[in-house]
C-alpha cells in the first residue's frame, strides 16, 4: 500500500463491503424497474426470430409469467452490471497498485465491448441458424413462415 492510504480494520472492511453491496443491489432494483417498463418491447424483440408471439407455445400454466419475470430480472441485472462492476472496482481499488489500476480500467471497457459483440453475434448470426434445428429436434414440422404445422412423437 502507498503511504497516503490508511489501513482499515476488519470491521471497516465489512462496512465498506456492505455499502458497496447495497449500492449494487439498489442498481439491480433500478435496472429491474426500467426493464419492467420496457418488458413488452424486449419480449417482442426476443420472440421476433421465431415469428413473434403467435408462434410461441405455453406448455405450463405459469410459463408466461415465469418468462416475463426471468426476462425482467435478467434485463435489470444486465442494465446494472456497469454499476455493479464499478462497486467491485471501488471496493478493490485501494489494494491495487497504480499499474494494476490502469490494467483494470483498460480491461473493463474491452470486456463490455466483447460482451456486446458476442450478444450481437448470437442474436443475428447464431440464433437464425439454430432455431430450425431446435424446433425440429423433437419431431416438429416447421414451415417457412415460422408457424409450427404439426407435432409428431419421436421415432
Amino acid at each position: 500500500m502507498t503511504n497516503d492510504l490508511h489501513e482499515m480494520s476488519f470491521w471497516q472492511h465489512l462496512n465498506e463491503l456492505r455499502k458497496r453491496l447495497l449500492f449494487a443491489i439498489l442498481g439491480i432494483l433500478v435496472g429491474v424497474v426500467i426493464t419492467l417498463i420496457f418488458a413488452n418491447s424486449i419480449l417482442e424483440l426476443l420472440a421476433k426470430p421465431i415469428g413473434g408471439f403467435e408462434s410461441l407455445l405455453s406448455i405450463e400454466v405459469t410459463e408466461n409469467i415465469g418468462v416475463f419475470m426471468r426476462v425482467t430480472l435478467l434485463g435489470g441485472f444486465i442494465l446494472s452490471l456497469p454499476l455493479t462492476f464499478l462497486q467491485i472496482y471501488l471496493f478493490v481499488q485501494p489494494a491495487l497498485k497504480p499499474t494494476e489500476r490502469r490494467w483494470v480500467l483498460l480491461a473493463v471497457p474491452l470486456a463490455v465491448a466483447l460482451f456486446l459483440i458476442g450478444a450481437g453475434f448470437s442474436y443475428f448470426v447464431m440464433l437464425p441458424n439454430a432455431i430450425p434445428v431446435l424446433v425440429q429436434f423433437y419431431g416438429r414440422k416447421y414451415c417457412q413462415s415460422g408457424k409450427i404445422m404439426s407435432i409428431s412423437s419421436p421415432a
